[in-house]
């Protein structure tokens, strides 16, 4: 499937077809496209979620935590878990 220049233009572009071109090596897509729903849901019903995910102030190592704690609980697959780790890393989480 080929990804048009715009999307990869963007930070935003680059990291998503990093994530899509990992979940299609590993034969994942569906499970990955149902993580980010389900993460896109827990977004949305949370404002502490968001403020953790988005807030300046905390750490790398803090937002890392957060992300890795509620990826466990809403049963992410490893690989979107890595790749919420990487963004909490790059400080992109809230991108």
């Amino acid at each position: 499937m080929e990804i048009s220049a715009g999307i990869q233009a963007s930070l935003a572009g680059r990291y998503a077809s990093a994530l899509f071109d990992l979940a299609s090596e590993a034969g994942t897509v569906t499970a990955v496209e149902s993580d980010l729903d389900t993460l896109a849901a827990a977004l949305a019903e949370s404002a502490d979620l968001r403020a953790a995910t988005t807030n300046p102030q905390l750490s790398r190592a803090a937002q890392g935590a957060a992300v890795g704690a509620v990826a466990k609980t809403l049963k992410l697959s490893d690989l979107t878990t890595r790749f919420l780790g990487v963004l909490a890393n790059n400080r992109r989480l809230g991108d």
